[in-house]
């Protein structure tokens, strides 16, 4: 009787830069005009999130934005600045949005259901930075005390 051996290898080919990409996401304050509650039009602005990658290969990413720091307005949709950053009352409606100001905008979540996030496929980060475009919006006729309204957005970044 003979025996049969068999040998199974695996072999998983990765290249070595694969393993070493490293990225990074900024993105400056966004910066609202001053907000006039008699006014029905929406105050509009945009920004920029710049995503850096220490290779030049190609990557897949996606962007996720929290709801915020609106405390008891925790919420994408919409998104609330709240007097001072305090996360408490009065609060001031305003959405950020990946494609386009609204109506047209898709509002920029963090993934959950409803709430969909940036998808850029297949692009080079390295010697030039990939630039994404926030615009952001605050309806108008919201019946606010005047004051500094903020909040704070944690981007997520997964490659």
């Amino acid at each position: 009787m003979s025996k049969l051996k068999f040998f199974f290898l695996y072999i998983l080919f990765l290249p070595q830069n694969i393993l070493a990409i490293t990225c990074s996401i900024t993105s400056p304050s966004l910066v609202f005009s001053n907000y006039d509650s008699s006014q029905g039009a929406s105050t509009t602005t945009t920004g920029t999130i710049t995503v850096s990658c220490g290779s030049n290969n190609t990557i897949s990413y996606t962007i996720a934005m929290s709801s915020g720091n609106a405390g008891i307005y925790n919420s994408f949709s919409p998104r609330y600045l709240t007097l001072n950053g305090a996360g408490a009352p009065p609060a001031l409606s305003y959405n950020l949005y990946y494609n386009n100001f609204p109506p047209s905008g898709t509002i920029w979540g963090n993934g959950s259901p409803g709430a969909p996030v940036l998808t850029v496929s297949n692009v080079k980060c390295h010697t030039s930075a990939c630039v994404q475009t926030v615009y952001a919006s605050i309806p108008g006729s919201q019946n606010v005390t005047p004051g500094l309204y903020s909040a704070n957005i944690l981007l997520t970044l997964n490659y």
